[in-house]
């Protein structure tokens, strides 16, 4: 076959659309062919990968929209790429990095822990663990500005009620004695919640019942 197929023995048919390029492939291919089947190195190669050559590379297109790849639009096309890159990707990443640095595995607030910690002493009684909770900084997201005096008397005045005897004498004047208005409040919060305690306001009712009360006693 290769006396009839080679180049310089065959010309081009014009009937069929022949030009000598395909006469040369044709022959090259005759070629691999016998080799595949008379070298044993060619042969291993075409049962592996499919090609007497070996292991093939391969390329993948990418369709782009016309306007893209017109002449002129190329500027553009970089200042696109390098806002997202340059300026959205980045963001995207910093602000994913900052909120998972900002939480500890049990998602809780790393400054929340932090003040916990501060607080917490070995021989600490029950009273002490409730009061070290309500350092919590989820609590100053949930009670911000006037939302901390919002009915904080009212909530108080329950708590402190006569009848309410889950609470020490200590834990009474810690909760009178505390400053900040967030805190207090979520200390009152705190003990209605473990008092089960109906502080007859809807509002009050729902703080009490929010899902940082609960989350913080989980934790």
């Amino acid at each position: 076959m290769s006396l009839i197929y080679h180049p310089d023995k065959i010309r081009p048919d014009p009937s069929k659309n022949e030009t000598m390029d395909m006469l040369n492939e044709r022959f090259v291919e005759l070629t691999k062919a016998y080799k595949a089947l008379t070298d044993e190195e060619v042969r291993n190669n075409y049962l592996q990968y499919g090609h007497p050559d070996g292991k093939q590379s391969f390329s993948i297109g990418i369709a782009l929209p016309q306007f893209i790849v017109m002449e002129g639009n190329g500027k553009y096309v970089l200042m696109v790429y390098g806002a997202l890159l340059g300026v959205l990707l980045p963001y995207i990443v910093g602000k994913w990095w900052y909120g998972s640095q900002r939480y500890t595995k049990e998602r809780v607030l790393v400054a929340s822990a932090g003040n916990i910690f501060r607080e917490y002493k070995e021989d600490m009684p029950e009273g002490g663990i409730i009061s070290a909770l309500s350092s919590g900084e989820e609590f100053k997201d949930m009670l911000k500005g006037a939302q901390a005096e919002s009915g904080l008397a009212k909530l108080e005045k329950r708590v402190l009620a006569d009848d309410s005897s889950f609470l020490s004498a200590k834990d009474r004047e810690a909760l009178k004695q505390m400053d900040n208005s967030s805190r207090r409040k979520a200390l009152a919060l705190l003990w209605a919640y473990l008092g089960r305690i109906d502080l007859g306001d809807a509002s009050l009712d729902a703080g009490k019942s929010s899902r940082h009360l609960s989350f913080f006693f989980l934790y």
